[in-house]
């Protein structure tokens, strides 16, 4: 009788595969934001900013011309587009201005860490969705968001690599994270509507 771990953990081969897949594109995107950091760290983060929004513009411009389709751009529409691009600002703002005060594996932890925790406050009380979360679902929500208040802790404390910052400064660095988490959530959520 051949167990394997997939069986004794009661996973399908596709939520193992799934699961598996979530687990390298954290991975990937951690080693990416590090990576961004040590390249991107002395720029302005509006101006980094401005020209990435710039050239993916340009670049989906150049995608529809070729295609000579152009979308309608009806009041849903329009308000879709507004959204898609203000919690993308957020997001990515956030994260590279968060960048200058704080270090990247911090960013990356807190931006993630308040991820659950935002999506389950956005889903119930600003999309009013009818299904609650499981128990489950806050007990992680939670332990994720209490595991970014002691990164936060670490900050304020000097006890990450990046010493001898002012307060106002890391202030800055960390709500910078919490609103690139806030704008990755909703960014999440605004397609789906």
């Amino acid at each position: 009788m051949k167990s394997s771990i997939i069986s004794k953990l009661n996973f399908t081969k596709t939520q193992f595969i799934g699961t598996s897949l979530l687990l390298l594109s954290a991975l990937l995107t951690s080693a990416n934001q590090v990576y961004y950091a040590n390249r991107v760290q002395n720029v302005n983060p509006f101006v980094f900013t401005f020209i990435s929004f710039l050239i993916s513009a340009l670049f989906f411009f150049i995608i529809s011309s070729d295609k000579g389709k152009y979308p309608t751009l009806n009041k849903v529409v329009l308000s879709d587009l507004v959204k898609l691009n203000v919690s993308s600002a957020f997001a990515f703002m956030g994260f590279y201005y968060a960048l200058k005060f704080i270090e990247p594996a911090i960013v990356s932890a807190l931006e993630m860490g308040v991820g659950p925790f935002f999506a389950i406050i956005l889903g119930r009380f600003v999309y009013r969705k009818e299904e609650t979360a499981s128990h489950w679902e806050w007990f992680i929500a939670i332990g994720t968001f209490v595991a970014s208040l002691m990164l936060i802790w670490a900050v304020i404390t000097g006890k990450t690599g990046i010493q001898n910052i002012s307060y106002p400064l890391m202030l800055n660095g960390i709500i910078a994270s919490l609103v690139c988490g806030i704008g990755a959530v909703y960014l999440q959520f605004t397609p789906k509507n």
